[in-house]
């Protein structure tokens, strides 16, 4: 969902490549046309707004296409961090709970 926001796709949408909602996480071995950010702009400007609808752009104007030399979706990684700290904080309810019910 964060993705989304960022590049300013639809929410059932990849950032990195043009896939059909309903494939979404599955194994492709032929793969799927990247997403080329620099064509949006082009699109954005000839108000296009059904063109931009069909791949899953919203239309506005986002602030990563003028960046040259950026592809928006390498930019923005999943939060390891808070992962990691969600799976700990997880493991230690589990833990106090197991503690709580042995001395009850």
């Amino acid at each position: 969902m964060e993705n989304a926001t960022r590049h300013g796709i639809a929410s059932n949408c990849c950032p990195s490549c043009i896939i059909p909602t309903e494939k979404l996480g599955e194994h492709s071995e032929t793969g799927y046309h990247i997403r080329l950010h620099q064509d949006y702009i082009a699109v954005y400007k000839e108000s296009d707004t059904t063109s931009l609808h069909a791949s899953g752009v919203k239309n506005i104007q986002n602030t990563l296409w003028s960046i040259p030399s950026l592809n928006p979706p390498e930019l923005v990684r999943a939060d390891i961090l808070h992962n990691i700290l969600l799976g700990v904080f997880e493991h230690l309810m589990d833990w106090i709970q197991c503690f709580l019910k042995l001395h009850d």
